[in-house]
């Protein structure tokens, strides 16, 4: 017999699949009310100079956000197409094209792309920068020599200063070469590692065959870092990776969600990155030690780990630095606590900050039951697969076997398994069954799931490249605040009445929120069933007054200028970029796209 499948939609890479960083976040999708279908094309709104509207015809499709459907946060990285199981939205318009699908929606950047190339530019620097002492010395020898030659006249200095330029040619020629080849023998080492992780990949699953299927690859074709490439053609449905239960890392939080203040997220975080310095610390005698000694160094910068006041203030968003700052004093508490083993295997707080950050960036999140419990799994090989929403061609999946578990694996996805079952789990990596074949040296891709930026920005070190179309913009936290602006913008004082009725049509949860392409449906109905104003004037003078009127500190122009300065860190560069995103979606109902600024992907 074969193998049963447990429910994909179980399983979503990252560390919160329960929610949108954490409920207490306004950008949290987890009680999302639902959006409706409607038309951008109407809007009568004035905007400012800067975020003048542009008067184009509507021919980008609005999709509505369904209450019925899964959340961003909790949709699968198993399978991004788990959104299908919902009803299908009605289209609705834009006024001018929103990029979607394909390269608009590829990630911005992979944390472990900005690791490998911190590497290998420091390598070159190095190099170039550091001239041996024969070197230093004769670039002595010719500077004592050209004060006599410069009396030899004009032509003297010339040839002086042609041999001067030779000799600093030749000596860059020489670094470079040395560059090349430090960087060749890395890279002879980085294929070795390899070639002794697929081995033991191949002993550990019992399955010989997976050399000839696939191979990691130091220069992966979507992001040019390490990634997983088909060594030959593919076929839809044909499992890549089979990972048995005893290799992966398992570690069980109290629910699926988290708590408000970070410490549900540092409790099972901290646990799992001290169980790797751990095992690190066992050498060759752990059962992992190949994989353990693969994980990227220096791990993805995320803001409550490693960003600094002024990262931290880039970001311009409280609620995101509130929680970064939570989640970071969470964690310091863990690593007080987990002192004495650390000394134990002489590691330090900042191995376990590294730790962190890597289990944050790699562990896949199933969720239990009724999602009351989530579990938290690393597993080896298949998190070396690269995300891609779009272009994704893998999906992920928990398979049992029937012939040792006699029926739990059909069982598994209505009730919880006991911890001590014995039966035979195993990870799988497969070709996605709905997609083509994978062709020989295609990047095997699968996608971590289809959340909002805050997610990325928080636990993976990098926000997805292009328009994320799973981004979320609350534009009013509560009732009072669209109050406020009606009576604002459109000169209209609500009696009490009014106010009574717009509180029962949003009912307990009153923020609405916008997406580059779609829009709360519980405004739409507030617009037409009781404020009598059209819904999209409403929309886009809001966005227009978060715009310019202190919202953020910045303009979208100097997010540009910020981002192509070649002297801004990478932690100042994410943050910028998190806030621009931000700011894409309030332009959109404006008519607007980054490119009218200057920006492309």
């Amino acid at each position: 017999m074969g193998t049963l499948a447990t429910s994909v939609s179980l399983l979503a890479r990252g560390p919160n699949a329960g929610s949108a960083v954490t409920s207490a976040h306004p950008h949290n999708l987890s009680s999302s009310p639902s959006l409706a279908p409607s038309s951008y094309a109407s809007s009568s709104a004035n905007a400012s100079p800067e975020y003048l509207t542009l008067r184009t015809s509507p021919s980008s499709t609005l999709t509505a956000l369904d209450s019925s459907a899964p959340n961003d946060s909790a949709v699968t990285s198993a399978h991004a197409r788990s959104l299908s199981t919902s009803a299908a939205p009605s289209p609705a318009t834009w006024r001018t094209p929103i990029a979607r699908g394909g390269a608009a929606t590829r990630e911005r950047r992979d944390a472990r792309a900005g690791a490998t190339r911190g590497r290998e530019g420091a390598r070159r620097r190095v190099a170039i920068a550091a001239p041996s002492a024969a070197s230093v010395g004769a670039s002595r020898r010719s500077m004592a020599r050209a004060a006599p030659r410069a009396a030899e006249g004009a032509a003297g200095a010339a040839r002086a200063t042609a041999r001067r330029r030779r000799a600093t040619a030749t000596r860059g020629a020489r670094a470079r070469a040395r560059a090349s080849a430090n960087e060749d023998e890395d890279e002879d080492e980085d294929e070795d590692e390899d070639e002794d992780f697929a081995r033991w990949l191949a002993r550990a699953t019992k399955d010989d065959g997976v050399a000839t299927r696939i191979a990691l690859t130091e220069r992966g074709r979507a992001f040019g870092t390490r990634g997983v490439e088909a060594v030959r053609d593919l076929a839809p449905g044909e499992t890549l990776l089979r990972v048995p239960w005893g290799l992966v890392v398992e570690s069980a939080s109290a629910s699926a969600s988290g708590d408000d203040d970070g410490d549900d997220d540092a409790r099972w975080s901290s646990a799992m990155a001290m169980t790797l310095l751990e095992e690190l610390s066992e050498g060759e005698s752990n059962e992992r030690a190949a994989w353990l000694t693969r994980l990227p160094r220096p791990a993805p910068k995320t803001p409550a780990l490693d960003f600094d006041d002024e990262a931290l203030r880039e970001i311009e968003d409280e609620s995101v630095v509130d929680e970064a700052l939570a989640v970071r004093r969470a964690h310091e508490r863990a690593r007080e606590a987990y002192g004495e083993r650390l000394a134990a295997i002489g590691a330090t707080v900042e191995d376990l900050k590294w730790a962190t950050a890597v289990v944050h960036s790699r562990v896949f999140t199933r969720r239990d039951g009724a999602a009351e419990r989530a579990t938290r799994l690393l597993v080896p090989g298949v998190d070396m697969c690269n995300h891609d929403a779009a272009r994704f061609n893998a999906i992920v999946r928990v398979v049992t076997s029937p012939e040792t578990c006699q029926g739990a694996a059909a069982t598994e996805e209505i009730a919880e398994i006991a911890p001590s079952s014995t039966m035979d789990k195993f990870f799988e990596l497969v070709v996605d069954p709905d997609g083509e074949t994978v062709e020989a040296g295609e990047e095997i891709l699968i996608s971590y799931g289809s959340f909002p930026n805050d997610v990325w920005l928080m636990y993976f070190g990098f926000i997805p490249r292009g328009t994320n179309v799973n981004d979320t913009f609350v534009i009013f936290e509560n009732v009072d605040e669209l109050v406020a602006h009606v009576a604002d913008e459109f000169r209209r004082d609500l009696d009490a009445t009014t106010r009574a009725r717009l509180r029962d049509v949003f009912g307990d949860d009153a923020r609405v929120k916008i997406k580059v392409d779609s829009v709360d449906e519980k405004l739409i109905e507030a617009c037409d069933d009781v404020l009598g104003i059209p819904w999209l004037d409403v929309v886009a003078s809001r966005c227009r007054a978060l715009l310019v009127g202190g919202r953020f500190r910045t303009k979208i122009k100097d997010d540009v200028a910020a981002l192509a300065d070649p002297n801004v860190s990478p932690e100042t560069a994410l943050a910028v970029e998190f806030r621009l995103r931000k700011k894409q979606i309030l332009i959109a109902p404006l008519g607007q796209t980054l490119e009218k600024y200057g920006f492309s992907d």
